[in-house]
């Protein structure tokens, strides 16, 4: 509830009952809508010396100005806290005035940008361990969104988090669609990460609602562009002079029969490689992503492409197989290779991926179970945005069915 500075009182007293040789201690009362709490105040004097109409000091105790000039600041803080209250707070208590002036507000006035920063540094420590510098990179970006909306939006980015609302929340969704040009999906995975900082203050009790509580964070399904066979069979027999294009070329085809995102293409080592009894070779790796662990047997096409770039026999355990240049670097030389192959699509290197889920393996009859281990995905429900279902695979399911049964396909 707002409080009148009426009801607002501070007042210096002696707490005689804790009286010793150096005398009583003074103590500060906080009082708010007949609310007290009280603070001590560090300092001893004998009673004789203390004039309680004044709530002061008498000026013959020796020390009188230091003291009273103390008593008078922690006033001010008094007051300067419970204004800051007044501002920011549509409920407090007497309590929550003394808390501010010690600082025992737990981060209850901290404004969210520096909140959210904070927890960045901390994911900055645990890069390597438990957290990629992608995710810590994308946590910044998102944090710089939240800055840009804020200072559009009140002029400030001094935001506390406890102030937080709905329209806060609805905001910024807004202005990552109108302001920063961002698709529906790519907004709402900003947004997902400024839930997790809200879920944060929540836990440590610095929000008392969730302004995300009526806010869906869903994604809208989308197409996933992928090569068809024949487009891969292009890029496969193309033949570059430039030996910067053919490496890029062949990194990529090897992702297309693999299914390795950029990243474990770039961290893949020699120990990761490994031939079983029977001869045949196996990517077997931890996906630098979700840390789950991916196993691949390994086709003729990308065996040659790991030949072609590494000799097994010299490498050592933990020596990487490729090595590769930024993705930024890679798209971009990507955008080259289609050109020269006649590929109309906006070939990016995660389009590999899709292709080995689509292409390469479930359009020739891999179970999805079998695809989802490769992928190093959890469950299969995920693999499922990536494995399109082709019409020539309906088909060919659909005559497999009609050739068992009496019922024959339809010809016009």
């Amino acid at each position: 509830m707002s409080t009148s500075k009426k009801s607002f009182r501070v007042l210096f007293y002696l707490r005689n009952q804790r009286a010793n040789t150096e005398g009583s201690p003074i103590m500060m009362r906080v009082t708010l809508n007949g609310v007290q709490s009280r603070l001590s105040v560090q300092r001893r004097i004998p009673k004789s010396y203390w004039n309680p109409s004044r709530g002061e000091v008498k000026r013959s105790f020796e020390g009188a100005t230091s003291i009273n000039l103390h008593l008078e600041l922690l006033r001010s803080q008094a007051y300067q806290a419970y204004s800051k209250l007044e501002r920011t707070e549509s409920y407090y208590t007497a309590q929550h005035v003394t808390d501010l002036m010690q600082g025992k507000t737990e981060g209850r006035f901290q404004p969210l940008v520096a909140f959210w920063d904070a927890h960045n540094e901390g994911l900055k420590l645990q890069i390597g361990k438990t957290v990629s510098k992608a995710l810590w990179r994308k946590h910044n970006s998102a944090l710089n969104h939240l800055t840009s909306f804020l200072l559009l939006q009140y002029g400030t980015s001094e935001l506390p988090v406890s102030k937080v609302s709905k329209m806060d929340i609805h905001g910024f969704y807004k202005y990552l669609i109108e302001h920063a040009g961002h698709a529906h999906n790519t907004a709402i995975k900003n947004m997902q990460f400024l839930k997790k900082i809200i879920l944060l203050a929540l836990d440590q009790g610095i929000l008392s609602q969730n302004p995300f509580a009526s806010f869906p964070l869903s994604l809208k399904s989308v197409e996933r562009p992928f090569l068809t066979q024949d487009e891969l069979e292009v890029l496969v027999e193309k033949q570059f002079r430039i030996k910067r294009l053919a490496f890029i070329k062949d990194i990529f085809v090897f992702s297309c029969y693999t299914g390795l995102a950029f990243i474990d293409v770039c961290r893949l080592k020699k120990s990761e490689i490994l031939k079983t009894p029977d001869g045949v070779c196996w990517i077997k790796t931890l996906r630098s992503k979700t840390k789950v662990r991916s196993q691949i047997p390994l086709l003729e096409i990308p065996l040659e492409i790991i030949r072609r770039y590494a000799d097994l026999e010299r490498l050592g355990a933990e020596d990487n197989i490729f090595k590769v240049p930024s993705n930024q670097k890679v798209n971009g030389y990507l955008k080259e290779v289609a050109d020269l192959c006649g590929i109309e699509k906006n070939l990016t290197f995660h389009m590999a991926r899709h292709t080995f889920a689509t292409t390469v393996t479930l359009q020739n009859g891999v179970p999805i179970e079998s695809v989802s281990k490769m992928l190093g995905h959890t469950n299969i429900s995920t693999t499922q945005h990536y494995a399109k279902v082709l019409d020539s695979k309906i088909y060919a399911d659909l005559l497999q069915m009609s050739n068992r049964s009496r019922l024959n396909m339809g010809r016009s």
